[in-house]
């Protein structure tokens, strides 16, 4: 059987996510970290393989004490990790025991299923390399960095790059002998500059990489319509509570989100009660209250004829539904 180690890429600062911790450590579900949500995908479509998470050695204790309170610590072994990507994953190579094929992910695209695990490996058992890639949906321009002007580019000759990148695990160990350069941006740049050749395979657009406020409020969104372990919709339903969850990149947003739609809701209530009860003459537009000819009603009625239209109305809606 193929013997297969995987490195989790996770040693960013995450700076363009603007919050208090690193991006890898924000919560995806209440109780479930983005590092975390990807690691337990390889947990369970390779069982079997050794897995090294890579961090930044200020976060490694941050890290253990959220394995503990998990109950994973026992299923990988920690990495620190370097100033850039390439030197992180140079790092994740050097921890990992003797192996067939390696698999290196970044640690942020939590949304990975197994069937895309599974297709990486047995497209790097076939050629040796494997590169999960997806045809662009947007329209591109190539920018002249002198002139500033642009030309179009023909969007079928370009695919977006993911991971997990497979390789043959000596293909990748002698690759990454190599001195950093700039445009080492993945694994598969390190690969064919060593003159290697680099085989693409389909993609998901669900294997999202969160880079961004953005990304993760979109990586909520999929993960609670979610896709399953095979790809597949689970059987789930998104809750209320689920929607405040979605906001939540602290509970002093989730405080504020909360106060907002309160406000909103008030507003509605005020414009609805200017719309319905404005005032003298309502009797005339909307017909008389039912206390109409009683010896109660008079000008000082609580209840102007403008309400108990409302509360027709309402009762009509209502029983619509």
């Amino acid at each position: 059987m193929t013997n297969i180690s995987v490195i989790i890429v996770a040693g960013g600062s995450g700076t363009r996510m603007g919050a208090a911790v690193p991006k890898q450590f924000l919560p995806l579900e209440e109780e479930e970290t983005i590092l975390e949500a990807t690691l337990r995908r390889f947990l369970a479509a390779l069982p079997d393989s050794e897995i090294v998470v890579v961090l930044p050695a200020a976060e490694t204790e941050r890290w253990r004490e959220i394995c503990r309170q998990r109950g994973i610590s026992e299923t990988h072994r920690l990495c620190s990790g370097g100033a850039t990507r390439f030197e992180s994953v140079r790092n994740g190579i050097a921890a990992l025991g003797p192996c067939d094929y390696i698999a290196v992910h970044d640690g942020v695209r939590p949304l990975v299923t197994e069937r895309l695990i599974h297709t990486c490996v047995a497209t790097a058992e076939r050629y040796g390399t494997a590169v999960p890639a997806i045809r662009p949906a947007d329209s591109f321009r190539r920018v002249d960095a002198t002139t500033g002007k642009s030309r179009p580019v023909d969007r079928e000759t370009l695919r977006a790059v993911q991971t997990p990148q497979v390789f043959r695990a000596d293909l990748l160990r002698r690759a990454y002998k190599a001195d950093y350069r700039p445009e080492f941006t993945d694994d598969a740049s390190v690969v064919e500059a060593n003159g290697e050749q680099v085989t693409l395979c389909e993609g998901e657009r669900t294997n999202i990489k969160i880079t961004s406020p953005a990304d993760l409020l979109i990586a909520r969104i999929l993960r609670h319509a979610g896709t399953g372990k095979d790809g597949q919709p689970m059987k789930r339903r998104t809750t209320v509570k689920d929607t405040f969850r979605t906001f939540d990149y602290g509970r002093m947003d989730r405080r504020a989100a909360r106060l907002t739609v309160c406000w909103l809701l008030l507003l509605a209530a005020i414009l609805a009660a200017v719309w319905f009860f404005w005032g003298e003459g309502a009797t005339s537009r909307h017909g008389p209250s039912p206390c109409s000819g009683q010896s109660s009603c008079s000008t000082s009625c609580p209840f102007p004829a403008g309400w108990w239209w409302a509360i027709r109305r309402w009762k009509y809606a209502v029983s619509w539904r």
